[in-house]
């Protein structure tokens, strides 16, 4: 699967932004409408738990784990490009919104995601961020 190539804007402990070209030739603009492409959500969830797993190491697909909310406020239409900011807080949340790069005031999706069975540990060393995920339930 192709993937859109990213320019990190800024990265810390536990957050990333980061800015992407999405061009027509992405996989999931095919057949995602004949008469006019659009990024489904699926893939913009993808590209954001693609962006947690390898900037920030953490998965957020595993078990215990949740979408608590997600808004789908604009269309992403071929050629956008846009800024995926993403957020951990408390150690137990992430946070993300995709933004319209150019104008960051445009907002075309926001959401939250729980770690429910785990927390989340990071640290930044050089330009690297180590986050690991640490079993709540062990004492």
């Amino acid at each position: 699967m192709r993937i859109p190539n990213f320019y990190i804007v800024e990265r810390t402990a536990d957050s990333i932004t980061a800015e992407a070209d999405l061009t027509p030739d992405l996989d999931w603009f095919k057949g995602h409408f004949d008469y006019q492409a659009i990024m489904p959500g699926v893939g913009q969830l993808w590209l954001v738990a693609y962006l947690c797993r390898e900037y920030l190491n953490i998965d957020v697909t595993g078990s215990g784990t949740s979408f608590d909310v997600v808004k789908y406020i604009r269309t992403i239409f071929p050629e956008n490009r846009v800024l995926f900011c993403i957020y951990i807080k408390n150690r137990r949340k992430m946070e993300f919104a995709i933004k319209n790069a150019a104008d960051p005031d445009v907002v075309y999706t926001t959401g939250k995601c729980t770690l429910v069975d785990s927390s989340v540990n990071c640290t930044l060393v050089d330009s690297s961020v180590n986050c690991t995920l640490v079993d709540s339930s062990v004492n």
